[in-house]
C-alpha cells in the first residue's frame, strides 16, 4: 500500500514546457499483495508477450473465508497486430519484468466495512500480459519481434497453481471476476472454470465493464468486429472461445458476450456502464469512422457532446440494454454513468457517495446477488438522470484572484481537451474562452485557502461576517455553507485530502474530517474532530496523494519533528513519508524518505505509476525570474493538464498583472517501456489583474 526507498530509485522524469515531472512506479511495502511469479509455467509455453513468466498476486483468506476464493483477472485491452504486441513488451502489459507489488481495492479489498461480503475470502489478481483477454494460444514464436501469444496457457497454469498449490480445489465459494478485457475473460472462461471444482462448490462468475457490445459505429459500419477479427487471428484464439458459440457464429463473433451468454451454464453478474467510455469511444465513434473529429470533445466528456450525439448516445444504451441477456438469473447493475470498470476503486464500490442505482450501491448488489440475498438487477434511467456518477470532468475549474471582495471560478478548457489522443494537436490552436461560473466572497490569502472535495470547491477562509464556509458545486452550479473546522483560525499551513468520500484536514495538531453533506432538512453538515493527531507540522508537509485503495492519504513532509506524545521511532528532524488510513484512523511512518514530488500527485491506473512534479527548483528546467508557481492537475485516462502562472514581462509598470498558461498532455508507454509525453497541447494564456496591492501575499491561482 505505502512506497518504499526502492520507490524513489524507480523514478523517472519527463519534461513538460521546462517542467518536470516525477513519474514513479511503487516498489513493495507493507500494505502490498504478494507477487507470485509461475517460473514453472515457462517450460510449458505458458508465458507473457515477450517470455516472461506470468504473475498473479495472492492474499489469503481468514476466518469465515479461509475456504472462499475470488479470482480477478486484470484488464488493458488487447493487440491486434506484431507491432501493437511489440510495444507492450516495453511495459506491463506485455512483460512482467515491469510488473511491480500493488495493493489491493474494491472487490480485493481486505476491510470489512468497504467490502464486506468478499474482504476475508481468499483473493487473487492475476495479471494481464497477453492482450488477448487470456484467449491465445500459439505454439510458433514470432522470431522477427520476439512474440509469444500463449494467454490462454497463461490463465491455465496460473488456475492450475491456484488449484493444486494454493489450495483453491477445496473452495466451498468461488467467483470468477475481472475489469474490461479482464470482464470479457470472466465470461469467456466462465464455463471452464465451474468445471474444474466438485459440484458442492458454488461458482459465479461477475464481469465489470466486459459486456462489449456488437454495435453499428456512427458510419453504420461494425467496426469492433474488425478488431476481434484480428485479435483472434492473430492469437490463435478460436479454440479456446465457448464451443456453444463458435459451433453457431464465427470466432471473432463469439468474442461478443450478447452471443456467448445465452448458453452459459454457470451463473453471471454484469456490471456495466450504459455509456461505457470505452465503448464510446471505439465501438460507437472509433476514429476510422470520424475522420474530421466531431465526436472528439463528446468522446472525452459525455456533457460536451451536442444534442444530436446525445440522441445518437441514447439510442446506443437503447440497443445495449437490448443486447443484454433476459434470464432473470443473471444478476446486473447497468448505470447511466460515462464510466470504465468500477469495481475495482472503492470510492465507486462501496463508499459514501459511490453510484448509486435505485439507491442500491455496486458492492451491495454483487453481494446480494453471489449470497441469493436477491435477484439482483439494477438498470438505471438515461443519463443524465444520476447524479452519483462518478464522472471525472474533463474541463479545469480555475480560482483566480481578480476580484476585490474575493475570487473568481473559472471553468477553462472545455473544449481544449477535444484532440484525439492518438493524434499530436495543433500547438497553436487557441484556447477557448474561460467561462466565469462564480464569484466567491473572501479573505486574500494564499493557495491553501481553497480545497476541492468531490466536484465541490470550498472557500476555506471566508471573511468575517460569512455564517461559514462558501462551498460551489462546479457540477450543479449551486452554492451552499458549510461549517468552518474547529482549527479554522490557527495559525499554520492547513493540507487539505479528499478521501473515503469525506474531506479530510490537517492544521498542526488538529486533524478534522467534513462529513457527506446531507440530505436537505435532515441533519447539519458538521466536522468531527479525530484524535489521531499528525505526527508531523503541516506547515512542513512538501507533498500528498491519495492512494487508488480510496483509504490511505500519503504525506511526505521536509525536517519534520515527531510530536512527543505519539509513540513512533525517535528519528529527530529530518524528512519522511507517513500513511493515513481514513477507515482505521491511524498514522504509520512508512520510512525516511520522501516521495521526490510537490504539491500533489496523482496514480494513473492504465500506465500504473505516481505522476507529480518534481519537488526540485519548484518542478521547473527554466528561469524563475518571472515564474510565480504551476499545479498539475489529472484529467483521465492518462491525460494530465500543466497550469503555470507567471508575472507580466511589464512586470515593473504592472505588478498585479498575472498570466495563466494551460498545457495539456498525455502520458503513454514507448517501444522501449519508456513513458513518453505525447498530445501537446499549449493553448494561449490567460490574463487578469490581482486588484489589490497585498501581491506578496496574493493567491496567483488555484486549478483543479
Amino acid at each position: 500500500m505505502a512506497a518504499s526507498r526502492a520507490w524513489l530509485a524507480r523514478a523517472t522524469a519527463a519534461a513538460v514546457l521546462g517542467f518536470v515531472l516525477v513519474v514513479a512506479s511503487a516498489e513493495a511495502a507493507s500494505g502490498d499483495v504478494e507477487m507470485v511469479f509461475l517460473k514453472a509455467a515457462v517450460a510449458k509455453g505458458a508465458v507473457c508477450l515477450d517470455g516472461s513468466p506470468p504473475v498473479y498476486h495472492f492474499s489469503p483468506g481468514s476466518g469465515s473465508g479461509a475456504d472462499n476464493w475470488v479470482v480477478h483477472m486484470e484488464g488493458g485491452g488487447w493487440c491486434r497486430n506484431p507491432d501493437e504486441c511489440a510495444v507492450r513488451k516495453g511495459n506491463f502489459r506485455g512483460s512482467s519484468k515491469f510488473m511491480r507489488p500493488l495493493s489491493f481495492s474494491g472487490i480485493l479489498g481486505g476491510s470489512q466495512k468497504s467490502n464486506p461480503d468478499f474482504f476475508n475470502w481468499n483473493r487473487v489478481k492475476i495479471r494481464y500480459c497477453d492482450g488477448s483477454s487470456f484467449t491465445g494460444d500459439v505454439e510458433t514464436v514470432d522470431t522477427a519481434k520476439n512474440l509469444h501469444y500463449r494467454g490462454f496457457r497463461v490463465w491455465r497454469a496460473i488456475i492450475d497453481d491456484l488449484l493444486t498449490v494454493r489450495g483453491m480445489n477445496k473452495a466451498k465459494n468461488a467467483l470468477l471476476s475481472g475489469c474490461s478485457a479482464g470482464g470479457l475473460a470472466s465470461i469467456l472462461h466462465c464455463d471452464t472454470f465451474g468445471d474444474l471444482f466438485p459440484a458442492t462448490t458454488k461458482v459465479k462468475c461477475f464481469s465489470d465493464a466486459g459486456y462489449f457490445f456488437d454495435g453499428k459505429d456512427i458510419s453504420g459500419n461494425y467496426y469492433a468486429r474488425s478488431i476481434y477479427k484480428n485479435v483472434v487471428n492473430l492469437h490463435g484464439s478460436a479454440k479456446n472461445l465457448p464451443a456453444s458459440c463458435t459451433s453457431k457464429q464465427s470466432p471473432e463473433l463469439c468474442m461478443f458476450p450478447q452471443y456467448v451468454v445465452p448458453t452459459m451454464r454457470t451463473p453471471l453478474f454484469i456490471l456495466n456502464a450504459a455509456y461505457d467510455s470505452w465503448q464510446v469511444k471505439n465501438v460507437l465513434a472509433p476514429s476510422p469512422a470520424d475522420p474530421k473529429k466531431a465526436w472528439a470533445q463528446c468522446k472525452l466528456d459525455i456533457k460536451s457532446c451536442s444534442p444530436s450525439q446525445l440522441t445518437t448516445l441514447q439510442n446506443f444504451r437503447t440497443d445495449f440494454l437490448a443486447a443484454l441477456p433476459t434470464t432473470p438469473s443473471v444478476g446486473m447493475f447497468i448505470d447511466s454513468c460515462n464510466a470504465h470498470c468500477q469495481s475495482g476503486s472503492q470510492d465507486t464500490w462501496l463508499a459514501d457517495g459511490s453510484p448509486t442505482v435505485n439507491k442500491t450501491q455496486i458492492g451491495k448488489a454483487v453481494g446480494d446477488w453471489y449470497y441469493d440475498r436477491e435477484v439482483s438487477r439494477q438498470i438505471d434511467c438515461p443519463y443524465p438522470c444520476n447524479p452519483t456518477c462518478k464522472n471525472r470532468p474533463k474541463y479545469l475549474r480555475l480560482v483566480v484572484n481578480d476580484w476585490d471582495r474575493g475570487y473568481t471560478i473559472y471553468r477553462a478548457g472545455e473544449d481544449g481537451f477535444s484532440s484525439d489522443v492518438d493524434v499530436d494537436p495543433d500547438p497553436d490552436a487557441p484556447w477557448p474562452a474561460a467561462s466565469l461560473l462564480v464569484r466567491i466572497v473572501a479573505q486574500h490569502a494564499y493557495s491553501w485557502s481553497f480545497a476541492a472535495h468531490v466536484t465541490g470547491i470550498l472557500a476555506m477562509y471566508p471573511v468575517e461576517s460569512s455564517r461559514g464556509i462558501p462551498a460551489f458545486d462546479t457540477e450543479a452550479l449551486a452554492m451552499t455553507v458549510c461549517p468552518s473546522p474547529m482549527s479554522h483560525g490557527d495559525c499554520g499551513k492547513p493540507l487539505y485530502a479528499s478521501a473515503g468520500g469525506r474531506l479530510w484536514t490537517f492544521v498542526y495538531p488538529i486533524l478534522e474530517v467534513l462529513g457527506p453533506e446531507p440530505p436537505a432538512m435532515e441533519k447539519l453538515w458538521s466536522w468531527a474532530s479525530v484524535k489521531s493527531m499528525p505526527p508531523f507540522d503541516s506547515s512542513r508537509v512538501s507533498n500528498y496523494a491519495v492512494h487508488p485503495d480510496g483509504h490511505t492519504i500519503f504525506v511526505s513532509v521536509r525536517g519534520y519533528k515527531l510530536n512527543p506524545g505519539l509513540i513512533l521511532p525517535n528519528h529527530g528532524d529530518l524528512s519522511s513519508t507517513f500513511t493515513f488510513d481514513v477507515e482505521s484512523l491511524e498514522w504509520t511512518h512508512v520510512g525516511g524518505w520522501i516521495l521526490p514530488l510537490r504539491g500533489q500527485a496523482y496514480y494513473d491506473h492504465e500506465l500504473d505509476v505516481w505522476v507529480g512534479l518534481c519537488i526540485h527548483n519548484e518542478g521547473t528546467g527554466h528561469s524563475l525570474e518571472r515564474h510565480r508557481g504551476a499545479t498539475l492537475v489529472y484529467m483521465d485516462n492518462s491525460r494530465f493538464c500543466l497550469v503555470e502562472s507567471q508575472m507580466s514581462k511589464d512586470d515593473d509598470f504592472y505588478p498585479r498583472l498575472r498570466v495563466v498558461k494551460m498545457t495539456s498532455f498525455l502520458l503513454k508507454y514507448g517501444k522501449e517501456g519508456e513513458l513518453r509525453v505525447t498530445g501537446r497541447c499549449t493553448y494561449a494564456s490567460m490574463d487578469y489583474q490581482i486588484p489589490h496591492e497585498h501581491v506578496d501575499r496574493s493567491l496567483d491561482h488555484v486549478a483543479f
